[in-house]
C-alpha cells in the first residue's frame, strides 16, 4: 500500500497559511509547502537633519518621520488707504500685517485631549521704543482733517492666545 505524504509546514517550520513579522519592517507568510513570501514596508524619505526631539516612529517602529513644526509666520508689508469711521488717509500708508502658518496640535495624553491652536499674531512690544507709531493725516467726509496715530506691526510670532 502506497501512502501519500503531504507536508504541512514551510521549511522554517511555520504552518501553511501562517504569517509572522520577520522584523519591524517585513511580514512573511507561508503560502504553500516550500513557498514562503515576505513583504518589505517602504518608508518615505527621512530628513537626516531633523532635530532629535521631532523624530517619531510609525506604529510598526519601522519608519521614522520628522514632525518638526512648520511655522512661517512673518510680517507682510503693504501700502493701502486706511479708513477710520468717516475718514480716510490723505495718501496711501505703509502698513503691515502678520501672515503665515503656525503649527496647531490636538493629541490625547492619558485619555485627555490636549489642544494647542496657534495663530500668527503681532508681537506685543516689551519696551516703548520697540513700537513704531505712524502719524497719518486723515481727511473726513465732513471736511475736517486730523492726525491719526497708527501703531505699525513690526514683528509676528505663533501664539496660542
Amino acid at each position: 500500500m502506497i501512502r501519500n505524504c503531504t507536508q504541512k509546514f514551510c521549511p522554517n517550520g511555520k504552518p501553511v497559511g501562517s504569517t509572522w513579522k520577520r522584523n519591524n519592517c517585513s511580514t512573511c507568510e507561508c503560502k504553500a509547502v516550500d513557498f514562503m513570501s515576505c513583504r518589505e514596508k517602504t518608508c518615505s524619505d527621512f530628513d537626516q537633519k531633523c532635530p532629535l526631539k521631532y523624530i517619531e516612529w510609525d506604529s510598526d517602529h519601522c519608519c521614522r518621520k520628522c514632525n518638526q513644526p512648520v511655522n512661517n509666520c512673518a510680517v507682510e508689508n503693504y501700502t493701502d488707504i486706511i479708513t477710520v469711521g468717516n475718514c480716510r488717509s490723505a495718501t496711501p500708508v505703509d502698513i503691515a500685517n502678520c501672515t503665515g502658518q503656525c503649527t496647531s496640535t490636538s493629541r490625547y495624553v492619558k485619555n485627555i485631549l490636549h489642544t494647542d491652536c496657534r495663530c500668527c499674531v503681532p508681537n506685543v512690544p516689551k519696551e516703548p521704543n520697540e513700537t513704531v507709531v505712524l502719524d497719518v493725516q486723515m481727511l473726513c467726509t465732513n471736511g475736517t482733517i486730523y492726525t491719526h496715530k497708527l501703531t505699525k506691526i513690526t514683528s509676528c510670532n505663533c501664539s496660542s492666545k
